[in-house]
């Protein structure tokens, strides 16, 4: 597997586990995967150019986390 498919696959098994917590546990008000161009949230799968994908955005405080995935 090419590090580009294991990096996805890695970020689309972490963001399922995290949707999952907020559906059955505790919504922590977050959004996964979000596209964002010049600081504006863009359509789920716009095909555009010059964006950047944010791995975890906290709404209730306004913060972006990256994952650290290393398995």
């Amino acid at each position: 597997m090419t590090g580009h498919k294991a990096g996805s696959l890695k970020h689309s098994i972490a963001e399922n586990i995290v949707k999952d917590y907020q559906n059955n546990i505790a919504d922590r008000n977050l959004d996964m995967e979000i596209r964002y161009k010049g600081h504006t949230a863009t359509a789920g799968n716009a095909n555009i150019n010059g964006y950047t994908r944010i791995d975890v955005h906290d709404k209730g405080s306004n913060q972006v986390y990256n994952y650290n995935l290393n398995l």
